[in-house]
């Protein structure tokens, strides 16, 4: 595959009497993400194919040269014109592990002896099945999650441009100080179940439409579109005014989409 590389979002599971484990910028995780177009009626034979790479994901990941692989399938926007539908997302513990996994990608012989030849077909067809469009690697510089993290189906992964009154430190103090402590009380009442900050590494420049994104995690799509952070300002922020800190946060970053996305598969 020429792109063996790429996978998701790790999605996290609330029971509400689990503990919230924060984790800030002290321990942050990379991401390597591809974003995927399939053409309509192929996309049973997609997620077929990726369910063959996965097998190889998951012999990197025991031998610990990769933290996690996930597939997302973009619920919105959709329709004919958006650029991809799918996103694959690898996840390492830190750029040493990045490095060394991108410059020395392999195809294991343990891995050819676990597939099929029905998969091996399949895995020749990867061209035809999927158009790979863009690859892009993150860094998260803030999460909140619970002990048990691997049951969120859904994602609202947020992209932010930068207008000239802000940039990505006023965007993270914003984050920091407005909105993480909603985040916290939305999930220790059991409205959202994660949330991550981010931050695009490569590529750069200023031609590139965004900066940052936030990533909300939901149990399903109906607390997803039920979730409403706005009720939580007056007992968090308590004696503010909502509409200055509001103000405060679009002059940092201009939210330009928020992105649905469903979980498709990850690793064990």
């Amino acid at each position: 595959m020429t792109n063996l590389l790429s996978r998701i979002v790790v999605l996290l599971f609330l029971s509400f009497s689990a503990t919230i484990i924060a984790q800030d910028a002290n321990s942050p995780r990379f991401y390597k993400m591809d974003y995927m177009s399939v053409s309509p009626g192929m996309h049973t034979e997609y997620e077929k194919l990726e369910s063959t790479w996965k097998k190889l994901h998951q012999i990197h990941k025991n031998e610990g040269k990769i933290e996690g692989w996930a597939l997302e399938s973009i619920m919105m926007p959709s329709g004919s014109s958006v650029e991809y539908n799918y996103v694959t997302r690898i996840t390492f513990s830190s750029t040493k592990q990045m490095a060394d996994y991108l410059s020395n990608q392999s195809m294991p012989e343990s891995f050819m002896n676990t597939i099929s030849p029905e998969e091996k077909s399949l895995m020749k067809r990867t061209d035809e099945i999927r158009t790979w469009v863009k690859s892009e690697i993150w860094t998260s510089n803030n999460r909140i999650f619970t002990e048990n993290f691997d049951g969120a189906k859904v994602a609202v992964f947020n992209y932010f441009r930068f207008p000239e009154t802000g940039g990505r430190m006023a965007h993270r103090e914003v984050e920091n100080e407005i909105w993480k402590p909603i985040h916290e009380a939305r999930i220790n009442d059991g409205s959202m179940l994660g949330w991550v900050a981010a931050e695009l590494l490569m590529p750069g420049g200023s031609q590139y439409p965004y900066k940052d994104a936030t990533v909300d995690l939901f149990d399903n799509l109906e607390q997803a579109m039920n979730s409403n952070p706005i009720p939580y300002f007056e007992k968090i922020h308590a004696g503010k005014n909502v509409n200055e800190l509001l103000k405060k946060t679009n002059e940092a970053a201009d939210r330009i989409l928020a992105e649905v996305r469903i979980h498709e598969m990850s690793l064990d």
